[in-house]
């Protein structure tokens, strides 16, 4: 059995690591970026689960979780993340992920997580509602990704290829789905919606 754990926070990381060795059978390999993970899942055939941190060098969110998972729909995905919200764990699981635990838990759930994740289960909070997660088509999270990096609506066209008066009618609908009134606003939640850190 091959785990892939991927962390950049050195504490964290020891602490998983050596409870994964301390498991029969098992090769922990680590990486601490993006590019390690992708490296890694490419050129290891034997990998069964992935352990991965939300927020490290090259990660861009919850589409790089789901990246991860079209590629390889077969691996299962746990994350852990020092932001445990119920939207931030429901987008980690609509993104692909099968599990998820809160870097402020305990290691025996870790522990639990990764055995439910190796038979085959998922676990997940059971706090988590499918309610929670604002519904933005593909376009409207593009343009969510441009307008947290604070580009202007006329800027946002240039780079969408769209009218100006259309992207001004996406904003708005942006707006009213993650229900705040003003771009800055929209920009802070959006940071979570789309697991992007600070």
């Amino acid at each position: 059995m091959t785990i892939l754990l991927a962390d950049d926070h050195p504490l964290y990381y020891e602490t998983v690591k050596i409870m994964l060795e301390n498991l029969n059978n098992t090769r922990v390999l680590t990486t601490s970026n993006y590019l390690g993970v992708i490296n890694n899942l490419q050129s290891e055939q034997s990998i069964t689960l992935l352990i991965l941190d939300l927020k490290m060098p090259g990660m861009h969110g919850f589409s790089s979780v789901q990246r991860i998972y079209n590629h390889n729909p077969s691996i299962p995905i746990l994350i852990a993340s020092a932001s445990d919200s119920p939207l931030t764990i429901l987008s980690c699981k609509n993104a692909g992920a099968s599990g998820f635990v809160s870097k402020a838990s305990d290691i025996s759930t870790l522990q639990e997580a990764v055995c439910q994740l190796l038979k085959g289960h998922s676990f997940f909070p059971c706090s988590i509602k499918d309610t929670e997660k604002p519904c933005l088509s593909n376009k409207q999270i593009d343009i969510l990704y441009l307008l947290v990096e604070g580009y202007s609506n006329k800027e946002i066209a240039q780079r969408t290829f769209l009218s100006t008066g259309t992207v001004k009618q996406y904003v708005s609908d942006i707006l009213l789905k993650l229900n705040v009134n003003n771009r800055v606003r929209a920009a802070t939640q959006a940071r979570e919606v789309l697991g992007l850190g600070n």
